[in-house]
């Protein structure tokens, strides 16, 4: 089935905002004969598709999250900050900048507007834990890596692996526990590891050079 609209919202802040496409139309560039592209002016993390429509990203190993039921289909960018609320982590949950713990809990209230609920969400192209590395006495970054290796082994346990001075984190295992914890079927599919040249270390060149991947996800029914 051929895209003739693709969705690119601004997911970059992790703000777990789950939009519709009227919220995108104020920007839109053609691509091609009767192929057209929206940009949010506003963060979002997902957006709601129709049959035919796309959600597209930029990301460097970041998975997306497709949610569904039997009329709605949502796909949303699950990366750590947008699963894990950076604020919670901190403890600065007073000067919250959104609602949601995670992007997943933002799935539902989306779907419970609709009136709704999501019969099932799948994960797709995540990093994987062995190379998504937290250095825990990183210079610049050591205190935010040591908090959110405590807070996600108190609120998703077994999520994390400790290996010579460096935390790991299982992106896949934290949304599972995240989805069956609110009483969603959830499943994994494709990866980014068993994709060949998808994914790189943290410390790689490659990421470095600022490598990343372009995903897109079209809506087929």
């Amino acid at each position: 089935m051929e895209i003739e609209h693709a969705f690119a919202p601004d997911v970059s802040k992790a703000s777990a905002r789950v939009i519709t496409q009227k919220e995108m139309a104020g920007r839109q560039i053609e691509l091609g004969s009767n192929v057209f592209l929206s940009f949010g002016e506003e963060s979002a993390d997902g957006v709601f598709l129709e049959k035919g429509e796309a959600f597209m990203m930029s990301g460097r190993g970041c998975p997306v999250i497709i949610a569904s039921d039997s009329k709605n289909v949502a796909i949303v960018h699950a990366g750590r900050d947008s699963l894990i609320y950076r604020d919670a982590v901190m403890d600065n949950v007073g000067k919250a900048s959104r609602p949601y713990m995670s992007v997943v809990d933002s799935l539902i209230d989306a779907f419970v507007e609709r009136e709704s609920f999501p019969g099932e969400m799948v994960m797709a192209f995540s990093i994987p834990t062995a190379v998504f590395e937290h250095p825990l006495e990183h210079p610049t970054y050591g205190n935010f890596n040591r908090a959110l290796h405590a807070f996600v082994e108190k609120q998703w346990p077994g999520n994390t692996n400790i290996c010579k001075g460096s935390m790991y984190l299982n992106l896949e295992d934290i949304f599972l526990s995240q989805a069956h914890r609110v009483g969603v079927k959830a499943s994994v599919v494709h990866p980014a590891g068993t994709i060949p040249g998808m994914t790189y270390p943290r410390n790689s060149q490659e990421t470095r050079n600022g490598a990343r991947n372009l995903i897109i996800v079209q809506r087929v029914y």
